[in-house]
């Protein structure tokens, strides 16, 4: 297997996927906004899910696509329209809010972005990215 890629999904066409991409995470009070560009197409079978970390890892769910739409990313593997051409996401986002989910954001020390099966028969195949939640955003 090439260094470069991991080989997944139902292996129907070649694809070899590698991480690609750059986003900037906001923090605003209790609130978390990713905005994500140029993200490579998850493999048949596997979506980006946003995770906050810490004493407790927190699933913030799929991507979606940019404000103000923020329509799921959940199928982005095999359907194309929108953000979604190609290989590539163009643009995805996530917001979310500490009231929404129920918790304090200042329990978690990171957010990530995790290339995760959809049948949920597993952890995280890989995160494609990772960053420090600032210390006292959300709490």
């Amino acid at each position: 297997m090439p260094a470069a890629g991991l080989h997944l999904g139902t292996f129907a066409s070649e694809y070899v996927y590698a991480h690609s991409g750059s986003g900037t995470a906001y923090f605003f009070g209790d609130e978390a906004r990713l905005e994500l560009k140029k993200l490579s197409r998850p493999p048949v079978g596997y979506f980006y899910e946003v995770w906050l970390s810490g004493a407790t890892d927190l699933s913030l769910g799929p991507l979606t696509t940019p404000f103000p739409d923020c329509e799921s990313l959940l199928n982005a593997d095999v359907q194309e329209a929108g953000v979604v051409v190609g290989t590539f996401i163009h643009g995805a986002a996530l917001l979310k809010t500490g009231t929404e989910l129920g918790v304090d954001g200042g329990d978690h020390t990171s957010i990530s972005v995790t290339l995760s099966p959809k049948n949920r028969s597993g952890l995280p195949v890989s995160t494609a990215m990772q960053a420090a939640v600032p210390e006292g955003a959300g709490g």
